[in-house]
């Protein structure tokens, strides 16, 4: 989707462990609004993503 890296600081609880190589791309999903984390403000990135959440990751990707 050639989305470009941004260093906005992220807002999630557990953001310390977002890995540094995916931290420009995650802060860039944030920023376009793709994703949101979760309700009690984690991002959860060692948590595996389900099929519905790529699913809604892939059609807010194609909206843009």
């Amino acid at each position: 989707f050639k989305y470009e890296q941004v260093q906005d600081k992220l807002n999630f609880h557990d953001e310390a462990s977002i890995p540094a190589w995916a931290y420009g791309y995650v802060s860039a999903a944030v920023k376009n609004g793709i994703i949101t984390g979760y309700e009690d403000g984690t991002f959860m990135p060692d948590k595996n993503v389900t099929r519905a959440e790529t699913c809604t990751i892939l059609v807010k990707c194609l909206k843009l």
